[in-house]
């Protein structure tokens, strides 16, 4: 099993938060991603008032329902309107269970790759 990681940076070039999460991940981890996220989410709405924020579980693993539950919850805390959200999912599984928390009609997206969560995210 992967051990959690979580990177969160605002990549000021491309006008996107990145945001990369890693392995099984625990109440702590998530914690610890919601703290990075506010900060770097703060600082790309210094650039501008709509954030594009980029999800990558690329190499991630499907997640307990409680974990998504709460990172559904971050994303919610973190996302004002007109915020776009793409999430690229590593796996057909992962993929599945990103479309059922994520909401079309409020600029949100699953990709499986990163190149066309970003040319989304900047259409």
């Amino acid at each position: 099993m992967l051990l959690a990681e979580v990177r969160v940076a605002y990549d000021s070039d491309a006008a996107i938060v990145r945001c990369s999460l890693k392995g099984l991940l625990t109440p702590e981890v998530v914690e610890k991603y919601e703290r990075s996220l506010q900060q770097e989410v703060a600082l790309a709405r210094q650039k501008s008032p709509r954030v594009r924020m980029l999800f990558d579980s690329g190499e991630g693993l499907v997640q307990p329902a409680e974990i998504v539950k709460r990172l559904r919850e971050v994303g919610d805390r973190v996302r004002r309107p007109g915020d776009r959200l793409a999430v690229v999912a590593g796996s057909a599984l992962l993929k599945m269970q990103a479309e059922r928390t994520t909401d079309a009609q409020n600029d949100e997206q699953v990709f499986r790759s990163v190149a066309d969560a970003e040319a989304w995210l900047k259409s």
